[in-house]
């Protein structure tokens, strides 16, 4: 997990600050990265006062297929060597494009 809030209780002004956040993750096949891939996955759960009954959870994760809604490429400031079990750290942001703020 990256980055996460309770759309229950975020705030819109929240929503339009910059989101940076520090990530790592596991290289699991050697070679050299030029990106990181990214992609969502979002709990309905209901409320603490009315829980759903059955919560769903949609996710645009690879594995899942299909979605409109699609993953993301991160690119790298340069390229990254890796071997299994090295640990690649960093910090990432999220920033609202300024001519479409959907």
């Amino acid at each position: 997990e990256w980055f996460s809030f309770d759309v229950a209780t975020v705030t819109i002004e929240e929503l339009k600050t910059k989101v940076q956040a520090p990530f790592s993750c596991k290289v699991g096949v050697p070679g050299v990265m030029h990106a990181l891939a990214g992609w969502f996955d979002v709990q309905f759960e209901g409320s603490a006062a009315k829980p759903a009954s059955s919560p769903v959870t949609l996710s645009t994760a690879p594995h899942v297929g299909y979605t409109h809604w699609g993953q993301q490429v991160f690119l790298l400031a340069g390229e990254v060597a890796g071997v299994p079990g090295d640990v690649l750290e960093g910090e990432a942001s999220l920033v609202r494009q300024e001519r479409n703020q959907r």
